[in-house]
């Protein structure tokens, strides 16, 4: 990767205690990339989306990419997405999300314009493995056997199902997935969830990339630390389009409680000057 900037820097209030990208990536993102300490008892969890400007994140595409669609197949969206990836200890995914691109791997090297060979020096370099900790969440515990996580020496597979789900479970594990079972019947506890990575795994960061419904539920439970949101420079309108969906999901929150979020930083990106690149903290009170 040549030394190049990919971002024009408008605001970078992130406040990066120490360095943590190598000089390449730095200067290609316009700054550094530094995360806090995880909270007590789980990892530091970011979400990475794309939206269109009335923030609807799933179009109902049918075999192929919501977030390639909605961002026009924003390079600079794809690069970032890359970053973060190598950025994360471990990527969370939910089964609708998993199962609409079985051949998607959540790897930096799965996307088209990553400086994949850049970010996974980075990790080498920190003593991390070369790809983050694949998660999946899946009440049902059926995901397609023919997934190409399941194909990969290279990847580490946890998934994270119910009681309920766990016959449906036994042919991933045959596949090699580390099938980990709750005792609720009918959902998973995603407080759990994050409590067995920081426990087993030392997960320290987690990005989570969806669906929206997962994303809508961690905020929720106050499971979210950060956002890096992608404003992609499209409308889609959401009424009477039953396949469409918000970027939280079905989630509604009262005026009172509807979550806050600071701005941390604004970028947008050199080859795709229309989008917003946004970061931003999530106030998280206490219940």
């Amino acid at each position: 990767m040549g030394v190049r900037p990919l971002f024009t820097v408008h605001l970078d209030r992130s406040g990066h205690a120490a360095p943590g990208l190598p000089h390449g990536l730095r200067e290609a993102y316009g700054g550094d990339l530094t995360f806090p300490d995880p909270p007590p008892g789980r990892p530091y969890v970011f979400t990475n989306f794309v939206a269109t400007l009335d923030g609807v994140a799933v179009l109902g595409v049918e075999k192929g990419s919501e977030g390639r669609v909605i961002s026009y197949g924003s390079a600079d969206d794809q690069w970032l997405m890359g970053l973060l990836r190598g950025a994360a200890d471990a990527v969370l995914v939910a089964a609708g999300t998993a199962r609409a691109e079985p051949q998607h791997t959540w790897t930096a090297r799965a996307l088209r314009h990553a400086d994949a060979a850049a970010i996974e020096e980075w990790r080498i370099s920190q003593g991390r493995p070369l790809h983050p900790i694949q998660c999946f969440v899946t009440a049902s515990g059926w995901l397609p056997e023919e997934m190409a996580v399941f194909a990969r020496e290279d990847l580490r597979v946890i998934l994270y199902t119910t009681r309920t789900g766990e016959q449906s479970a036994r042919p991933l594990r045959r596949r090699g997935a580390d099938v980990r079972v709750f005792e609720r019947d009918n959902r998973v506890d995603l407080s759990a969830v994050l409590r067995d990575l920081r426990e087993r795994e030392e997960v320290e960061c987690l990005l989570c990339e969806g669906g929206p419904s997962l994303f809508g539920q961690m905020l929720s439970l106050r499971l979210v630390d950060e956002c890096f949101h992608t404003a992609s420079p499209r409308l889609a309108g959401l009424e009477n389009a039953q396949s469409r969906r918000p970027l939280t999901g079905s989630q509604i929150w009262p005026p009172q409680e509807t979550p806050r979020l600071r701005l941390l930083s604004l970028r947008t990106g050199i080859r795709d000057p229309d989008h917003l690149f946004l970061r931003y903290r999530v106030l998280n009170r206490e219940p």
